[in-house]
């Protein structure tokens, strides 16, 4: 049973309780209408943020549609007594590779915050690649792959892609620092292998042998049971034998 004094001091801490509010009510009300502004901003900003992604999306798939319509093959001509085979792509001409370049460059200036950016560029460097304008890939992806969130898979994906690049064009020293840099991204460990096998055959190729053995060993212990380990102990056999 409550004694009266428990009743007198609830009846007190009561009223002590509604004069705070009466006294405060103004900074009360102010304090939930930020709450709630709060809430409808965030709303706001999320809605804002997905417009924007498809929009970047949009943008950026109108470039990938214009590639397509630069390399769509001529259709055959109809033969009677041989059967028509699909013809192949057309490559990019240095014109149109020139033309894809400055409309992609005026889209990511728009879109560059969003996350298609970064995805897009991956996709415009190898096209770039793939129609034989490799050191236009390399360009491309030297100036923007920095200005990506560094946490993301994009960038991690392009430093990987860089990486290929230059040691396709004999840059050896440039190509396993990038290898490297993968290698320390958390976000990506699926990444480490292969970047370990190629920063090994760039210091093989700089004729650095000693660093090449090593990052073959790593490997091979790192990735027993794999693809990676397997070439490393192949590579690493091959030094051996060889010095």
């Amino acid at each position: 049973m409550t004694s009266n004094k428990d009743s007198k001091n609830n009846n007190i801490s009561s009223e002590k309780i509604l004069d705070f509010i009466v006294k405060n009510k103004n900074s009360l009300l102010g304090g939930l209408f930020a709450f709630i502004a709060i809430l409808i901003g965030y709303g706001v900003f999320n809605n804002i943020k997905t417009e924007a992604n498809k929009e970047a999306a949009n943008a950026f798939y109108t470039i990938e549609k214009q590639y397509e319509a630069m390399v769509k093959p001529e259709a055959p001509k109809a033969d009677v007594e041989q059967e028509a085979q699909a013809p192949e792509p057309k490559k990019l001409t240095e014109e149109q590779a020139s033309q894809l370049l400055a409309k992609f460059d005026e889209v990511y200036k728009v879109h560059s915050g969003t996350p298609q950016a970064g995805f897009a560029l991956l996709d415009m460097v190898y096209i770039l690649k793939d129609n034989g304008f490799i050191q236009k890939a390399i360009e491309l992806s030297e100036q923007k792959l920095e200005g990506l969130n560094k946490e993301s898979m994009p960038y991690a994906m392009g430093l990987l892609q860089l990486g290929s690049l230059q040691m396709e064009s004999e840059n050896y020293e440039k190509a396993a620092a990038n290898f490297e840099k993968v290698e320390k991204l958390d976000q990506v460990s699926f990444l480490k292998g292969e970047a370990l096998i190629k920063k090994g055959l760039c210091y093989q190729a700089m004729n650095q042998l000693d660093q090449a053995k090593a990052v073959f060993t790593q490997a091979s212990q790192e990735y027993p049971d794999s693809e990676y380990g397997a070439s490393a102990k192949k590579y690493l056999k091959v030094l051996l034998i060889n010095n």
